[in-house]
């Protein structure tokens, strides 16, 4: 379960850097911190995935905030 809503498809997953800049037809972005090329789409499901992990170990009290 995701809890806070997040454009994760304007976040790099690899940095968290959050591209406010992009609208919805830019479908491929570089992050200007790391130069990692996103694909949105593929990008959303990185992060879902990332913040679905994240929220797993949480419940199981295997990891703190």
């Amino acid at each position: 379960m995701i809890v806070k809503l997040e454009p994760s498809s304007k976040i790099c997953h690899v940095y968290r850097h959050h591209n406010s800049e992009l609208t919805l037809k830019d479908r491929e972005w570089k992050c200007p911190d790391c130069k990692t090329k996103h694909d949105r789409d593929i990008e959303e499901t990185l992060i879902l995935q990332l913040t679905s992990q994240k929220s797993t170990l949480l419940d199981q009290n295997l990891i703190e905030i």
